[in-house]
């Protein structure tokens, strides 16, 4: 089962919950209402995948990026 790791950054003002299978991130979900903040990946990471999930007006956002 893939690990659920909750994240965010300051300059979002969000919370991120992210899906760990394999070391590698598969799901990207934005919880605003969340507010427990762990920094697994940096910012730009983040926030391209916050970028590109408000573009295309969804929550989620599949995304295969490496863990730092």
């Amino acid at each position: 089962m893939p690990k659920i790791v909750k994240m965010g950054s300051g300059r979002l003002k969000t919370d991120i919950s992210v899906e760990i299978w394999k070391s590698k991130i598969f799901m990207i979900t934005i919880l605003p209402l969340y507010k427990e903040v762990k920094k697994l990946v940096n910012i730009y990471t983040i926030t391209h995948a916050y970028r590109r999930s408000r573009e295309r007006k969804l929550t989620r956002t599949r995304c295969h990026l490496l863990l730092i």
